[in-house]
């Protein structure tokens, strides 16, 4: 692997705001792998600045200066950094590039005035002609002096060897095995699946099949018994829990660890991003990759018809979309019990991607399978036996030990034990040999391997010793501790060994986490619950007592450091502590109370989600439990909703949305209410449900205006007309639209004079919607600064915003003549909306991105812009966007002169947009007919829709191919 180069930046902490918008540009370099940018805010708590600070300069290959009075004034800089930095430049030993940013008087400087500099010759960038392009010349300027200091640097080195820091997991098959179900080696009727794995080339294959039929098994068989060439990296985690219902499992876990063990370093990213970068790290090098059990990560398929089977998880699909388009050197294998049936995910052309069934086994294959494990009887018996357990392949394992334990290893016994009802999903056989097991346990008093059966059923994962001597050393709980609190190491070894004959648990060393199939946890933790319900929740108060302490810091600063933390929260919700779960563990600890420091700062909304969803036990469709005070379960409510919104699930977030609003309204709690409202809203319109979200507009406007405070009057007041605004403008109301925009800029000059222009959401709406109806150069140059102003607001730490400023600033620098710039700008957006994980949001930009790419030519990206929108917008059945990518799907069709297609997106778009009444589009609509149909007459019409409607912003985008 190619070493980056290690860029420290010295800046003065006045400063500091330019210093991140470097950073933020730098981004592109640094996940090429050109450069690894450092500044001191990448210190973590509690370690000592000065010396780290010190380190990375020695460890530095270049640095750059920001230089300004402020930097020229720091005694630190001038006393520490400097020194330092020119003694190993003197020596040859680093470069420096001095950056000016503001006015200073930095030539008598004894270092910086003979150093060449960074950007155009010694102007500020603060004096830059044209502000907008300032960044992109000043990183096109360093990209050429890094490209030839990173060849230097990695000249002569064996790149296929090289790494970043010893990992701390190893990359081995052997690593990898470990990582995953233990089987037994033998396997059994699987030679044509064992031949399609043999035959397999680079890319992904998916074994679909219910739990306990194998998958594993084969998967691991396979590992063992291939070949493969010495350097081979071996990846893989199992996120199998108890089925596909689960809603406590996120890959961003296995993405964090995976990046580490391969000795990447990477800036905070969302879950997507995370997956793509881990699959474009791996496509370089032979490597196997082997995600088992992935269906906790998906929708079931007995939920929403278009649901079924799609990721709740966005890192996933990032990694396995990126792999099955360009998989390199990368095997990798996928089982689930649920089809993936996401759009990447399908086989199609030009995609490296395979789903199979895996059938249960032939009669043949199960009876060896019997035989095999000292089943003894006639044939016939033998063969009626498989064919009673459906030749299911753990329901075999297991009535096979049972036989050979209990009965001599007689067959016709096997025909004696009742099947539990049919009508329980896939693994119901496996469950009715668990139950025979648990009644032969308890006749014959075997109550320590009762005990230690049902312990695993506590767990959604393998369960770690430390968690289990917390439930060992704590008060004794009947059926579950009793015996277990006073066992010898030497009988619970005993225990477990017989455990694993059973095939109650998997194989593993004395000293790793118990693992045993999910249906085995699933049947055994429900039967205790069932049973004995009052104990089960005293174990899970234990383990939520020990998860809590885990964590050496209060406030983890790191997903990993915080994972003990939504562990203890699910262990809490199980048992019963809602209180202390949510307000200590959750709010405090996770969240930092109102600084949202898990979504904020770590980009956590699916763990989050999966937190929360213990406070959600009938599903986030549902009111969360009772116990909570109503305002509590509605603010419960209101974030599960946002989270859901923010991956994405929008049509699963409408139910929670429109619960929340009213209760807050019943409990007139009038901020909760307008702010729910606004949510209700954004949500909505993505829909494409614009009659609702009109009606609900409007009520937010009503609740805002009975807030008592008026502080809290004037700010949500402003963002309901905000978003009234924003429902006018998609409806085609334009008067009404601007009238609402300026009430809601009317009431922020009210609220804060000194920053008088919407920002956010409610000040990108507002500027898309006047550079939408100007023709004029002064206000688009106008238009322009307010994305700069609505960029820098929460520059340091606000990616969202940061996607917004670089959205308006693309699209005005567009329409003010430098499209490849704008592009740019926007394409930036667009990462910066992933590494905030607002999924929602994620087709306006990547639609907004694909449009600019369209009308500069570049149709090949445009199409993968737009085939990214579709498929999140399909998702999350986001009608408004969906509507604009089958627009513009028609107008790249008619460029390549594919009619038909163009016909048939138009006709869609068309259906759409008249039911939805998208009127804002109407224009569009127009002209893609007429451009489809070669007529000027409907060109002529689209004309006057633009002009009717004030946008003439869109009649000067589109003039060059409309008639004189």
């Amino acid at each position: 692997m190619m070493r980056p180069v290690r860029v420290f930046i010295s800046y003065a902490s006045v400063d500091y705001d330019w210093k991140d918008r470097l950073l933020g540009h730098l981004m592109q370099m640094a996940l090429q792998g050109l450069i690894l940018p450092w500044v001191d805010r990448f210190i973590e708590t509690g370690e000592e600045w000065e010396e780290e600070i010190f380190r990375q300069m020695e460890l530095a290959d270049a640095a750059i200066l920001l230089v300004s009075d402020g930097f020229l004034n720091s005694r630190f800089i001038q006393e520490e950094e400097i020194p330092r930095l020119r003694q190993r430049y003197e020596k040859r030993e680093l470069k420096i590039y001095p950056l000016i940013i503001k006015p200073c008087d930095f030539e008598k400087h004894d270092l910086i005035g003979k150093i060449h500099f960074l950007g155009n010759n010694r102007l500020p960038l603060s004096q830059y002609h044209h502000p907008h392009l300032t960044y992109t010349h000043v990183v096109a300027h360093l990209k050429n002096l890094i490209l030839p200091l990173h060849q230097t640097i990695n000249q002569g080195q064996d790149t296929s060897t090289l790494a970043a820091p010893p990992s701390p997991h190893p990359l081995t098959k052997a690593a990898l095995l470990d990582k995953l179900p233990k089987t037994n080696p033998r396997l059994f009727g699987r030679e044509r699946e064992m031949s399609m794995l043999d035959g397999m080339q680079k890319g992904v294959m998916v074994w679909v099949a219910g739990g306990g039929a194998g998958k594993s098994a084969l998967v691991r068989h396979w590992l063992i018994n291939s070949d493969w060439p010495k350097k081979t990296h071996f990846l893989g985690h199992s996120f199998y829990s108890q089925g596909s219902k689960d809603q406590t499992s996120s890959s961003a876990s296995f993405l964090h660890q995976a990046l580490q063990d391969l000795g990447v370093s990477y800036p905070l990213l969302g879950d997507y991003q995370l997956g793509e970068l881990l699959a474009q790290t791996l496509r370089g090098k032979p490597t196997v990759l082997v995600l088992d059990g992935v269906e906790p990560l998906q929708h079931g398929p007995d939920g929403h018809y278009k649901l079924g089977g799609l990721f709740k998880d966005q890192g996933l699909v990032g990694l396995l979309s990126e792999l099955a388009r360009q998989p390199g050197e990368v095997v990798c294998l996928v089982s689930s019990r649920v089809h993936l049936a996401d759009l990447s995910l399908q086989e199609k052309k030009g995609r490296f991607i395979w789903q199979h069934d895996l059938n249960m086994l032939p009669v043949a294959a199960a009876v060896e399978l019997l035989k095999y494990r000292g089943v003894n009887g006639f044939q016939k018996d033998l063969e009626a036996t498989a064919r009673r357990y459906n030749c299911h392949a753990l329901a075999l394992v297991l009535v096979s030990e049972y036989l050979h334990t209990f009965h001599q290893g007689r067959v016709e016994r096997a025909l004696k034990i009742r099947i539990l009802d049919e009508s329980i999903p896939s693994g119901s056989h496996a469950k009715s040999v668990m139950r025979a097991y648990d009644l032969a346990l308890q006749k014959a008093g075997e109550e320590l391997d009762r005990e230690m059966v049902r312990l695993l059923g506590l767990f959604d994962r393998p369960a770690e010793w430390h968690a289990l001597e917390a439930l060992q050393k704590a008060d004794p709980i009947p059926g579950l501790t009793q015996h277990f609190r006073h066992a010898s190491q030497t009988q619970v070894e005993e225990s477990l060994a017989r455990l694993r004959q059973w095939g109650l648990l998997n194989p593993g060393s004395p000293t790793a986490p118990l693992d045993s199939h999910p249906l085995v946890r699933e049947w055994f933790g429900q039967a205790f619950q069932k049973e004995f319900p009052t104990f089960f929740a005293q174990a899970h108060k234990i383990l939520f007592r020990h998860y809590q302490q885990e964590p050496k810091k209060h406030h983890p600063n790191t997903l990993e450091e915080m994972e003990p933390l939504f562990r203890a929260i699910r262990h809490g919700c199980l048992a019963g502590e809602y209180e202390e779960a949510l307000h200590k563990v959750y709010r405090d600890r996770i969240q930092r109370v109102d600084q949202y420091y898990s979504t904020r700062n770590l980009g956590t909304h699916s763990s989050d989600l999966s937190a929360l969803s213990g406070f959600f036990p009938h599903g986030f469709d549902q009111m969360p439990v009772t116990g909570l005070s109503e305002q509590v379960r509605s603010w419960l409510v209101a974030q599960a909703s946002f989270l859901l919104m923010s991956l994405g699930r929008l049509r699963e977030a409408v139910g929670p949305r429109r619960v929340g609003m009213k209760m807050v309204e019943q409990l007139e709690h009038w901020t909760g209410a307008a702010i729910s409202a606004q949510d209700l809203t954004d949500l909505l319109l993505s829909l494409g449900q614009l009659g609702e979200a009109s009606r609900v507009a409007e009520q937010g406007i009503a609740f805002a205006s009975r807030i008592e405070e008026r502080g809290k009057n004037l700010v949500q007041r402003l963002y309901c007309h905000a978003f009234q605004g924003r429902v006018f403008h998609n409806l085609g109301r334009m008067a009404e639209a601007g009238r609402a925009f300026q009430q809601a800029e009317a009431l922020q000059k009210r609220r804060q004079p000194s920053s008088p222009r919407l920002y956010s959401l409610a000040g990108t709406s507002y500027a898309l919607f006047l550079l939408e109806q100007t023709d004029s150069q002064r206000e688009r140059e106008e238009i322009f600064d307010r994305g700069i102003t609505i960029g820098e607001r929460f520059l340091k730490s606000r990616p969202m915003e940061n996607a917004f400023g670089k959205l308006v600033t693309g699209l005005a620098m567009e329409s003010l003549d430098c499209p490849t710039e704008g592009a740019s700008q926007v394409q930036s957006a667009v990462a910066d909306m992933r590494q905030a994980s607002m999924y929602h949001y994620l087709p306006w930009l990547l639609l907004s991105l694909a449009g600019v790419l369209h009308r500069l030519g570049e149709l090949e990206q445009a199409k993968t812009q737009l085939a990214q929108a579709m498929e999140i917008a399909e998702r999350g059945e986001m009608v408004l966007y969906l509507a604009e990518g089958h627009l513009l799907t028609g107008l790249i069709a008619v460029d390549e002169g594919r009619r038909e297609e163009a016909r048939a997106a138009h006709q869609q778009a068309k259906s759409m947009i008249e039911e939805m009444g998208y009127l804002r589009v109407q224009g569009e609509l127009l002209l893609l007919e007429g451009r489809i149909e070669k007529s000027n007459a409907l060109l002529g019409q689209a004309r006057n829709q633009w002009i009717s409607l004030g946008q003439l912003g869109l009649l000067e985008r589109y003039k060059k191919i409309l008639p004189d």
